[in-house]
């Protein structure tokens, strides 16, 4: 563990000013003492997301165990059964997890915790079935978790099915049904063929997804804030595209945010007197919704207009 995490240690000691630089993903406190955005506020909201992160990544299975071995929650006693060491050892190790996670999150107050970084809650399920072992279930409690582990991947997939059929009416953040090739067949007709695309990029990653429409451009996104592509001049040359997100809970910045990144990573700075254009175009299956964005077309990338 620590021939893995020295290299990325020390560049993190070496470059400070990296969490600063972006706070969409860890969501700092900064130096704010007071209000929503104090540090005790972010500190209970990543407390709270770390919580309900661990559970959510455990589930359904934790219910499945209370479902069918609701005696393996109750305390063991060590003295007479198998594997006690083993489940000792489990224990320490999510205790260590969870220790390292509360002072991360109280020591740099972070709150944007994320679901799917409670990885290392994998080993949960070995853990469990070791105190499942001890409480020595029914055989027809175990026959019929086993038939409904079994029935589980086929539940999942007709879910995951009927989600890709329904959820563009549903979603809120809607980041994988957005039809970029409408999207991007407007933005040509305005003005924009080939050149620099310049955009905010969180979380929906517009840069990434409109290079497939745009494939000879040279993209730079808010989301790689060190990442500036050098790439051979005619790639360099064309138009300025400056493009965000305006659909609701989008939460892909603003044209005060793609500007702010074009002035940091090209030195444009792009005039206020120049209007914004928007585009909008309807999710497919969808009959409501629909994805709006936000964009500049500017002459050049290279210099000031």
């Amino acid at each position: 563990a620590a021939a893995i995490m020295t290299p990325h240690g020390l560049w993190l000691l070496a470059n400070p000013e990296s969490i600063k630089a972006t706070p969409e993903y860890i969501d700092v406190a900064g130096d704010v003492t007071s209000g929503a955005g104090s540090a005790a506020w972010h500190i209970g909201k990543g407390l709270f997301g770390a919580a309900s992160g661990a559970i959510m990544f455990l589930a359904p299975l934790w219910f499945l165990y209370l479902l069918f071995f609701w005696r393996s929650f109750k305390p063991l006693n060590d003295s007479d059964q198998k594997n006690s060491e083993a489940r000792r050892f489990f224990e320490i190790y999510f205790l260590a997890f969870a220790v390292i996670a509360i002072s991360g999150i109280v020591a740099l107050s972070l709150s944007g915790i994320r679901t799917h970084w409670m990885m290392v809650l994998l080993p949960f399920p070995i853990y469990f079935l070791l105190r499942i072992q001890a409480t020595s279930p029914s055989k027809a409690s175990l026959n019929r978790f086993t038939v409904l582990l079994a029935i589980l991947p086929f539940i999942v997939t007709i879910a995951l099915m009927s989600r890709a059929l329904t959820a563009p009416n549903f979603c809120k953040k809607c980041n994988f049904f957005i039809p970029y090739a409408e999207l991007s067949q407007h933005i040509k007709k305005a003005g924009f063929k080939n050149g620099t695309i310049v955009t905010h990029g969180l979380p929906n990653q517009l840069g990434g997804n409109f290079r497939r429409y745009f494939p000879d451009a040279r993209v730079i996104s808010r989301r790689y804030v060190y990442f500036v592509p050098k790439e051979k001049p005619q790639k360099t040359k064309g138009k300025c595209l400056l493009v965000w997100n305006e659909s609701p809970r989008a939460h892909s910045g603003s044209r005060a945010w793609v500007e702010k990144t074009a002035l940091e990573t090209l030195g444009i700075t792009v005039p206020k007197t120049i209007a914004a254009q928007t585009i909008e175009a309807r999710l497919p299956r969808s009959k409501s919704k629909a994805t709006k964005l936000g964009f500049l077309i500017l002459e050049s990338c290279t210099k000031a207009p």
